[in-house]
């Protein structure tokens, strides 16, 4: 899981940004595509286990879209079950780890939350910005609920079973690919992702 505070006026975040020559191939874009190897471990693009999951390096026979707009049979499927204590997120046909993020929707209230959304965060009163990731596996994640800004830390998250219909949700692979469902999924359009 990601947890950053940062100034507002630092705002331009970067999703899966890797400056060290040694990261993993796939850990930036295009690595996984551009015929070198990139991690310096004698396998390049697909052939490296960094680049599992990423859209350019599905089985020939998949379903898979080249820009991530894959909306076949074999296309990732993204279900979220409020439970009473966390919010568990299952993934079907799931290919690498994913970001999970989470957005309050706008319609409901004047001042909704959105320092879950891997994307812009949420300005505190002080200037600051609360940016949060939820890290998963390739099956999904459990996220238990906190209970005030306190507690969210690595691990939790602020909504509950309250926000069920009320929270947009995304998913982001390794690739950067990106999925949204839930409330409104508009709130993510200018990262491109397919709805689902």
């Amino acid at each position: 899981m990601r947890l950053a505070l940062v100034a507002a006026f630092a705002l331009p975040v970067v999703l899966g940004c890797a400056g060290v020559l040694s990261a993993p191939e796939g850990t930036n874009p295009g690595e996984c595509a551009d015929d070198a190897d990139n991690d310096a471990d004698g396998l390049m693009d697909c052939e490296d286990d960094g680049c599992d999951g990423a859209s350019n390096c599905a089985n020939e026979s998949a379903d898979t879209a080249v820009d991530g707009g894959d909306t076949g049979s074999d296309a990732p499927m993204f279900m979220e079950n409020w439970g009473s204590s966390e919010l568990e997120i299952t993934v079907e046909n799931g290919t690498s780890a994913y970001d999970f993020g989470l957005a309050e929707d706008g319609s409901t209230t004047s001042d909704p939350w959105t320092g879950e959304d891997c994307m812009d965060g949420y300005e505190l009163g002080s200037g600051d910005v609360l940016l949060y990731c939820h890290t998963g596996t390739k099956t999904g994640i459990t996220i238990p609920y906190g209970d005030s800004m306190a507690s969210l830390d690595e691990g939790a998250t602020l909504f509950n079973q309250e926000y069920d219909g009320r929270v947009t949700f995304i998913a982001i692979d390794k690739a950067e690919n990106c999925w949204v469902w839930g409330a409104d999924p508009s709130y993510f359009d200018k990262l491109g992702c397919t709805e689902q």
